[in-house]
Formats: C-alpha cells, sequence, structure tokens
C-alpha cells in the first residue's frame, strides 16, 4: 500500500513506480523460493482494500507501535485482525530502534 500522502493528487506517476518497484522486488524474492505470488495495484484506503480482497491468505506487516498508539493511528494490521474474513498473518519488524515509539 502506499500513502495518499506520498504523491500529487493529478500526478501519481511516482507512486506507480514505486509500487512497481516494490512488487518486483518482492515478486523476485517469491520466486527464489518457489512462491506463486500475485501483485495487485488498487486505489482506496489500505483497511477497506486488503479486507475486500479475493486473496487465499493476507500478509502484513506491524510498523512496531504500541497498542495505544496504534489505536490511535489507526493501524491497519489491528483492523485487518479485527474484521478480516480472510486468513491473515501478521509479521512484526524485527526487535530493534526501528521499532521504538518515535518511528
Amino acid at each position: 500500500m502506499v500513502d495518499a500522502n506520498l504523491c500529487d493528487a493529478d500526478d501519481d506517476g511516482p507512486a506507480q513506480r514505486l509500487v512497481e518497484h516494490e512488487i518486483a522486488h518482492v515478486r523476485a524474492l517469491a520466486d527464489a523460493l518457489g512462491v506463486h505470488l500475485v501483485g495487485e495495484v488498487q486505489r482506496g484506503d489500505a483497511e477497506s482494500v486488503l479486507c475486500h480482497s479475493e486473496a487465499d491468505l493476507l500478509v502484513v506487516g506491524a510498523c512496531g507501535r504500541t497498542r495505544i498508539t496504534g489505536r490511535l493511528l489507526g493501524s491497519v494490521s489491528y483492523y485487518l485482525a479485527r474484521h478480516c474474513h480472510l486468513p491473515l498473518v501478521i509479521v512484526p519488524l524485527p526487535e530493534g530502534p526501528h521499532t521504538t515509539e518515535s518511528h
């Protein structure tokens, strides 16, 4: 998912290139492991798009915020864990300085 604030509403070219680059990177990793992966670009807020996906499995990252901060900021993984009908895997960030509240 790409944050809507990363691009100009009239020119989403840079965001589109970022998404295509990231999908290609993840697809290459999956191919190396023999995993079939389908990448798809959709517009909309992450919660709605992911929750209404027709995927067999959703894998999302947890950004390392505390439970209180996640609730205040509207954590996507928090929302999906409570509302999504699909099988869901939430992958936490490794422990380290990037998992602190300053993130």
